[in-house]
Formats: structure tokens, C-alpha cells, sequence
């Protein structure tokens, strides 16, 4: 608390004045959020910036729902997707390396999940071939599972990215992806990078 009997986090404004913090004042506002303060100082910034409501893109932090996701889900199913904030995925701390528990994940449902479309030609094989997820796909590395207990519905896969232009291991990003629990169809997710 400062003088004014404000906490650290309720003083945050931007994302300069998260930048400008200390590294203890840093981990004491993961503390407040739960946030694990072992993650590389970009993605820790960023998760804070989402928890105090600090948007590092201008737009808003809550996940979109993609077209092919409504199709699938009905309106409770929608609705609870809707409340995995960032904020609420920063704060779990049960997850497992485990990846034997992740239902099976058929790689026509990501592309198609990538490439928002029910069908996929050899067109839009070519444009996701072409697409940054599957350029980026051999920096992704320490996947864990949480099968989150609380939802009948959704499973959350977390992993580590490393930027493509970057060897600073302070850039790695964290990212979440929503994923339903019995088909691994992915439904959504937030990176830790600058446009979430």
C-alpha cells in the first residue's frame, strides 16, 4: 500500500508505469493476481497488464468468439468460454506435463479453426501452410494440460513461445489455447505477446 492507502496495482494506468516497476514490486502484483512470477519478464508484464485491465493492443482483452466455434457450442457453452479471461488463466496452477490427458487433437480442426472455414481446399491448405501459427510451430515448447475441473466443457493447453526475432529468454511468450475437453477441438486462446 502507498501512503494514500492505494495498493501498487490500483496505481497502474499503462503499460509504462507496469514497465517501470521494480522486479519486487513486479512479483507482489503477481502475488495480488496470481500470476507465476517465474514466467520471463515480457509475458509477466503483459499478464499484468490484462489482470489490471491494461490493454497492450488498444482493443479489448475478452475472447472473441470465432464464427466456427458458435456453430458448435450453445449459448452456456459460449457464455462460459467467454469468462476464461486471461485473468482467470493466469491464475491457475494446476497443470500437468502430462500430455497423454489431452483429448486427441485432429490437425484438420486446427486448420480450420485457423483458417475460420468448414471446409478446407487446397487453397486454403496452401494459405495455412503460408500462416505465422504454422511458421511458428517448432518454437512452441514446454506444453502442459489443465484438464480445469470446474468446466464440463473446455481443457486449457498452455505453452512457451519463442519470438522468431529474439534469443532474450525474457521474450519468450506464454500462451493459453481453449480447447473442448472430449473432442480437442480448439475453441480459442491469449498469447502473452504484444497483440495478444
Amino acid at each position: 500500500m502507498n501512503k494514500k492507502g492505494c495498493s501498487r496495482s490500483e496505481l497502474l494506468s499503462c503499460y509504462g508505469d507496469i514497465a517501470r516497476l521494480s522486479a519486487a514490486e513486479l512479483k507482489a502484483v503477481c502475488r495480488t493476481f496470481g500470476i507465476d512470477a517465474t514466467l520471463p519478464k515480457v509475458a509477466i508484464r503483459n499478464a499484468v497488464s490484462h489482470c489490471v485491465g491494461i490493454t497492450t493492443t488498444g482493443g479489448p482483452l475478452e475472447l472473441t468468439v470465432l464464427p466456427l466455434a458458435a456453430e458448435l457450442l450453445d449459448n452456456d457453452q459460449i457464455a462460459e468460454l467467454q469468462s476464461l479471461t486471461p485473468k482467470l488463466l493466469y491464475s491457475i496452477f494446476e497443470w500437468s506435463k502430462d500430455i497423454a490427458k489431452v483429448p486427441a487433437i485432429d490437425e484438420s480442426d486446427v486448420k480450420k479453426y485457423l483458417l475460420q472455414s468448414n471446409v478446407l481446399t487446397s487453397a486454403s491448405e496452401r494459405t495455412y501452410k503460408l500462416s505465422r501459427p504454422y511458421q511458428m510451430r517448432q518454437f512452441v515448447h514446454s506444453v502442459q494440460y489443465s484438464d480445469l475441473p470446474s468446466s464440463s466443457s473446455f481443457g486449457i493447453i498452455r505453452a512457451m513461445c519463442n519470438p522468431s526475432q529474439s534469443t532474450d529468454p525474457d521474450d519468450v511468450k506464454l500462451l493459453h489455447v481453449i480447447i473442448d475437453k472430449v473432442s480437442g477441438q480448439p475453441y480459442g486462446g491469449y498469447c502473452t505477446c504484444t497483440v495478444g
